[in-house]
């Protein structure tokens, strides 16, 4: 894991030696270190976005109008402690997002992932509980299940302590971390694993599936274009360029950068139009056979929302995005019809294997011919079948997105 160092962090000088004093400057301040994050997250760079997040922190406290936002940052830190092996102050700050959003689940989730970390099982499944009892409805509860299993075939061994005099105590001091080895598995290099709206509600699973594609043994998730998904999709191979005379470039002076990097240490490229582009017309690719005959399909995506940006740091590139949009579908069977939509509120590259699906939301049931399509609908769109293609999609966009000309 790259460790933390003088120079990693020179580049941030500016929102670390930043002193807003109103309101809107210190949520300015903190939109622009979230955003930050997310880019040295993906770097694994945990530390780093540690000090970071505690700067947001330290200029959040106090004030009532950023409480939830305070939980986020608290949380957040709480996963670098973790993948730092700092795991007593990733339990007080897991514990301290709960203390400022009680109904925050994620508050939970981090805190039953930093007492597993301590081999305090017990109270990690009590903190998984609870965060069961707050889980907004039609979030999947499978991952935080297949967790409270995991720590009580480990509780069973023995090796469990007990953990219920730990308490949360806000403390006006900075806090120093310091550089461990993680001895967690890391997520792959475009992996956003950051801010609220981040998905961490995942385990280091492998992939468990493999085929043959060509005589050769590739992973579950390896696709072959057919041609109509190439003419959709269009022709993403590099182009040769025509170098010409050089001519001068005249200096940007526009506004579009952060007013918190003003020195222009951190850069990135808003990809967000060709992202999304590339990314409905993927989605709308999608079809599920269903066992009984007929199918189900994808035919359109509304309410298309986020962003993507390609961050460059001391000129290396990170893919850094997250969107959320309504899949509408339907399904035909016998000449029969069933139509409803569902929402993935957030798509974000935190769920990368095939058992970890984005969550949905805000399924709905508009129009059916029949009773035994609503049931078909629950059982190959909601649980499976084409939510399962739709999210082999995702992850096809996301390597056809990184492998196109930038």
């Amino acid at each position: 894991m790259p460790s933390s160092n003088s120079f990693g962090l020179s580049i941030h000088g500016d929102v670390l030696g930043a002193s807003p004093v109103t309101l809107d400057q210190k949520q300015s301040l903190v939109a622009e270190i979230k955003r930050r994050c997310k880019g040295i997250v993906t770097s694994k760079r945990y530390t780093d976005a540690g000090t970071l997040y505690t700067k947001a922190i330290e200029v959040s406290t106090g004030e009532e109008e950023m409480k939830k936002e305070l939980a986020i940052l608290y949380s957040n830190r709480s996963l670098t402690r973790c993948m730092t092996n700092q795991n007593d102050l990733a339990v007080e700050d897991a514990l301290a997002a709960i203390d400022n959003n009680p109904m925050y689940e994620k508050g939970f989730w981090r805190l039953g992932v930093a007492y597993a970390a301590c081999q305090k099982y017990s109270d990690a499944i009590d903190a998984y509980e609870r965060g069961l009892k707050v889980l907004p409805e039609g979030i999947s509860d499978k991952t935080w299940h297949k967790e409270i299993a995991k720590c009580r075939e480990k509780a069973s061994n023995g090796t469990s302590s007990s953990a219920s005099t730990t308490s949360y105590k806000p403390s006006s001091k900075k806090t120093t971390t310091t550089t461990k080895t993680s001895s967690s598995k890391n997520k792959p290099n475009h992996v956003v694993d950051n801010d609220a709206d981040e998905k961490i509600f995942t385990s280091s699973d492998a992939v468990r599936g493999y085929k043959v594609v060509q005589g050769k043994k590739t992973s579950y998730f390896h696709h072959e274009q057919t041609e109509e998904e190439k003419l959709l999709i269009g022709n993403i191979a590099p182009k040769r360029l025509t170098v010409t005379s050089p001519t001068p470039i005249e200096k940007n002076t526009s506004n579009q950068a952060s007013a918190w990097n003003k020195a222009g240490t951190w850069e990135d490229k808003d990809c967000t139009s060709s992202a999304k582009e590339l990314l409905s017309n993927m989605l709308l690719l999608a079809k599920f056979d269903l066992p009984q005959g007929g199918v189900a399909k994808v035919t359109k995506i509304t309410d298309f929302d986020g962003y993507a940006n390609i961050v460059t740091v001391r000129s290396k590139l990170k893919h850094v995005y997250e969107f959320s949009f309504t899949v509408e579908w339907n399904i035909l069977q016998n000449g029969l019809e069933c139509i409803g939509s569902m929402k993935y509120p957030e798509v974000d590259g935190t769920c990368n294997d095939e058992d970890d699906m984005y969550e949905i939301t805000d399924f709905r049931i508009k129009e059916k011919d029949d009773a035994d399509l609503e049931l078909l609908a629950h059982k190959f769109i909601r649980k499976d079948g084409l939510r399962c293609e739709i999210h082999k999609r995702i992850l096809e966009w996301f390597q056809v997105w990184l492998s196109s000309p930038k």
